[in-house]
């Protein structure tokens, strides 16, 4: 079976996971396999590195298939991380009454919004009761007016 993903860019990908440090999301195994066939400058026949493992070139050729996939699908994830962090935007809500406040909250699932609106309520709950606070301790300190 054939690769889709060419030699150059099996070697490209393996020396990036190198320098970041993303081959440590692989098995052992692995990251030896990946190290041993893209770690320097050449890459050894896949029957040399199959021998030195003491395991078969289709044996090797599995190990490295299943982690350069693992590599691409980390890349891929870290990328869509990056591009959904760049364009996210706040979500923001203007809530009025006898006193106006803004809220601006990051969200990124549904899941977010209904957190939001819960944390919203509990945030005015907390902001009357506190006005009926002081409004009740303003009443209490202040003189009687007299009556005529």
């Amino acid at each position: 079976m054939k690769s889709l993903i060419s030699r150059e860019e099996k070697r490209k990908l393996a020396q990036a996971a190198l320098k970041t440090g993303t081959i440590d999301e692989l098995t052992a195994r692995q990251q030896t396999v990946i190290r041993m066939r893209y770690g320097s400058d050449t890459i050894p026949s896949a029957k040399d590195v199959a021998e030195d493992l003491g395991i078969t070139r289709a044996r090797l050729y599995q190990l490295e298939s299943d982690a350069i996939l693992r590599l691409q699908n980390e890349s891929a994830v870290n990328e869509s991380q990056s591009v959904k962090e760049e364009r996210r935007e706040p979500f923001r809500l203007r809530v009025q009454g006898q006193d106006q406040y803004d809220i601006a909250i990051l969200l990124d699932t549904l899941d977010d919004v209904e957190i939001a609106f819960k944390l919203i309520d509990v945030l005015h709950t907390a902001i009357t009761n506190r006005r009926k606070q002081l409004l009740g301790n303003r009443a209490k300190h202040q003189s009687p007016t007299p009556v005529h």
